[in-house]
């Protein structure tokens, strides 16, 4: 299996994650199955550039379409969470226990992707907890048009930045706190 430069292979997790998503605001999914097969995801929110500005203010369709025009597209909430719990065992990208000097999820502002050395998953991704919430292809719930969100922003705090906590955005509005990353099918 292979995945496009600028993306980690991120291995199926089995039937179904670990645990339950904690939730926010205003509905709650009990329980989410993990990705069936394994995929690619890029290693920066996008442009996916170590160093470059993560790109906000998207609305869902605008990212989608962004991720799109490279022949990916936006990733699953399945596909998100178990990329950075690695598999369903991790409260945050690095490991169970928050340190707010790994990731930038108590600051003033967003930093460049990858800005934080340390806010790296075991696969290499970078930024899944704080910096920006990253839109995900899955709905909030089968009630709404909103869109899941994940991975907290640059003040989220502890709680709100584990790779389990999920937020619903509605789909037409962008926010400068919102940002996305792609995935793409891995090649056999």
């Amino acid at each position: 299996m292979a995945c496009p430069d600028g993306m980690a292979l991120i291995a199926a997790a089995g039937d179904s994650l670990s645990g339950s998503f904690p939730s926010a605001g205003r509905d709650t999914l009990a329980h989410a199955h993990a990705p069936e097969a394994a995929f690619c995801m890029d290693h920066y929110e996008y442009p996916n550039e170590k160093g470059g500005e993560p790109l906000t203010d998207a609305t869902w369709k605008e990212a989608s379409d962004l991720c799109e025009a490279r022949g990916k597209r936006l990733c699953t909430e399945a596909e998100w969470t178990a990329a950075c719990a690695s598999g369903g065992d991790r409260a945050y990208p690095y490991g169970s226990e928050y340190d707010r000097r790994k990731c930038n999820t108590q600051s003033l502002t967003i930093q460049l992707s990858g800005g934080s050395a340390l806010c790296k998953s075991p696969a290499g991704l970078f930024d899944l907890s704080g910096n920006v919430y990253e839109w995900t292809a899955s709905n909030w719930s089968p009630r709404f048009d909103d869109k899941v969100v994940k991975g907290g922003n640059w003040n989220s705090g502890p709680e709100n930045s584990k790779c389990a906590v999920r937020f619903g955005q509605p789909a037409q509005e962008g926010s400068r706190a919102i940002g996305f990353r792609c995935c793409a099918n891995s090649a056999h």
